[in-house]
C-alpha cells in the first residue's frame, strides 16, 4: 500500500486517500472506498469465489501502535490471494494498514490474519470502536483472476492482545 497525493495504492488498485476532517474538536478518520478495479481486456474474472469479511474484535498492542485483525476468506482453491485493509478510529485518528499473502486452499473455513497493521505516524489507537476497509485480489500466476473490495458494516472493537 503505497500513498501519492490524494489516493492509495493497493496492489495496483489506485484508492482514494483517507481524509481527516474536524468533528466537534477531534479528529475524525474516514476511509474513503469508491474504487474502480480493471481488469485487463480479454482477462476476465474466471474466479467463482472470491470474498472476505473482518471478524468483529481486534487486539491491539500495548503501545496501541499495532493491531491484529483477520477474517473468514472464501476463494478458489490454488489461488494466490492477498488481502490488503486499511483500519481507521474516527475518536483519535489513528490509521494503519496491513497486508496478508496466501495460497487458497478452497476449504470451508479458511481464515486470514494480519498480525501487525502498524500505524502510520501520528496518533495511536486506544481501545474501542475502529473502522476498516480491505480489498483482496486473487491471482494464478501473474493473472488476475478476481478482485472483491469492502469495508466492515459495522464498527468493530479493539481490545487488548
Amino acid at each position: 500500500m503505497t500513498g501519492c497525493g490524494t489516493h492509495t495504492q493497493l496492489s495496483g488498485v489506485t484508492m482514494p486517500r483517507v481524509k481527516i476532517r474536524r468533528e466537534g474538536g477531534l479528529l475524525a478518520a474516514a476511509i474513503v472506498t469508491a474504487t474502480a478495479i480493471m481488469l485487463p481486456v480479454g482477462a476476465p474474472a474466471q474466479t467463482l469465489h472470491l470474498k472476505a469479511a473482518f471478524d468483529r474484535k481486534a487486539t491491539m498492542s500495548a503501545t496501541g501502535r499495532a493491531i491484529r485483525v483477520g477474517g473468514p476468506l472464501v476463494c478458489t482453491g490454488g489461488e494466490f490471494v492477498r488481502v490488503e485493509i486499511a483500519v481507521s478510529q474516527r475518536t483519535t485518528g489513528a490509521v494503519a494498514d496491513g497486508r496478508w499473502n496466501g495460497r487458497c486452499t478452497g476449504a470451508v473455513g479458511q481464515r486470514w490474519t494480519i498480525k501487525v497493521a502498524k500505524a502510520r505516524s501520528g496518533p495511536q489507537f486506544r481501545l474501542g470502536r475502529a473502522q476498516a476497509c480491505g480489498l483482496a485480489v486473487s491471482r494464478q500466476g501473474a493473472r488476475v483472476e478476481g478482485a472483491f473490495q469492502w469495508c466492515a458494516r459495522r464498527d468493530f472493537r479493539l481490545l487488548r492482545s
